[in-house]
């Protein structure tokens, strides 16, 4: 993971992340983070990273105007499977509350 400097945020930078059920040996250039957990949007994409400007319209222009739901504080997250070419599908992972 990335080591945030001064008056960095975690929203400012793309992490490249790999999930593990402990806490272990991990080499020098890589830090340990925990993402909360909660409610997430689910969406599958395919395409690969072409498609990722219209996902991301799709997602945040149409989908949550209309669900329902509001961003909530958390990491929107891209999910490569282990097979994942680049015009493979990707899965989006969005952090969301229910709307007031």
């Amino acid at each position: 993971l990335y080591l945030l400097g001064e008056g960095e945020t975690f929203h400012d930078k793309y992490i490249a992340a790999k999930p593990v059920s402990e806490f272990g040996q991990l080499p020098d250039d890589c830090k340990e983070f925990e993402i909360e957990g909660g409610l997430f949007a689910l969406f599958e994409f395919d395409g690969g990273v072409e498609a990722l400007g219209e996902a991301s319209h799709y997602i945040y222009d149409e989908w949550i105007p209309k669900s329902g739901y509001k961003i909530r504080d958390g990491f929107d997250m891209e999910i490569y499977g282990e097979d994942y070419d680049e015009k493979g599908i990707i899965r989006i992972a969005v952090p969301i509350a229910a709307s007031s």
